[in-house]
C-alpha cells in the first residue's frame, strides 16, 4: 500500500514494464519490437477488414506470443495501446470480447486508418505473469511487483515516480 498515485516503477535505477500482454520489456528492447512483441490485428475469415472500435486479433506470431485466443485472457476492463492509425496511437479501454474470434471492441479512435493495426494489452492485474513486470491498483493504491527468480525485493533500491515534472527555484531571476 503506497497512499499515492504511482506511474512509473524503478529497481535499482532501471524502468520497469507496467504488465502487459504480449510481454515485452525494456532491457532487451523488446518493447519497441511490434513485429513479435505486439499483437496484430487481421481481416477475419470472409475478408472482411476490422472498423474504427472493433479490431480481431491475428493469432499467434513467430517467436512472439501465442495471440489472444490461445492466451485465455479475457481483455475486458483492460487498456487497448492501439497503433491504429499509422503513426497515431490511442489508448481506450477494452469494452467487448469474443473469445471465439478474438474480435475486440473498444471506442472509436479519430484519424482511424485501414493499416497497420496493432496493439498491446495493460492495466490489470491478471497481465502480471513476468518478472519484471508491475501493476498499480488506483482504487487501492496498491502496487504489486514481480521480482526476478531468486530476489529478495527488500534488498532492492525500489522506487515510484508519483508525478511527471517537477522544480523548485530559490532566489531566481527571470
Amino acid at each position: 500500500k503506497l497512499g499515492v498515485n504511482v506511474w512509473q516503477l524503478f529497481v535499482d535505477w532501471e524502468e520497469m514494464v507496467p504488465a502487459r500482454w504480449p510481454n515485452a520489456n525494456f532491457a532487451d528492447g523488446s518493447v519497441f519490437d511490434k513485429t513479435n512483441h505486439w499483437a496484430h490485428g487481421t481481416s477475419d475469415n470472409s475478408g472482411a477488414f476490422y472498423d474504427n472500435g472493433r479490431l480481431i486479433d491475428a493469432g499467434e506470431v513467430s517467436n512472439g506470443h501465442e495471440g489472444l485466443v490461445l492466451s485465455g485472457i479475457n481483455p475486458i476492463g483492460t487498456i487497448a495501446v492501439l497503433n491504429v492509425g499509422t503513426f497515431k496511437t490511442w489508448s481506450r479501454y477494452v469494452t467487448g470480447y469474443d473469445n471465439t474470434t478474438g474480435t475486440i471492441e473498444y471506442d472509436e479512435v479519430p484519424m482511424w486508418k485501414k493499416v497497420h493495426h496493432d496493439y498491446f494489452l495493460e492495466g490489470q492485474l491478471e497481465l502480471l505473469d513476468v518478472p519484471g513486470e508491475w501493476f498499480f491498483d488506483n482504487e487501492n493504491t496498491d502496487i504489486y511487483f514481480m521480482p526476478p527468480p531468486g530476489t529478495d525485493p527488500s534488498d532492492m533500491n525500489i522506487r515510484v515516480k508519483t508525478m511527471s515534472y517537477a522544480f523548485v527555484s530559490t532566489g531566481g531571476d527571470n
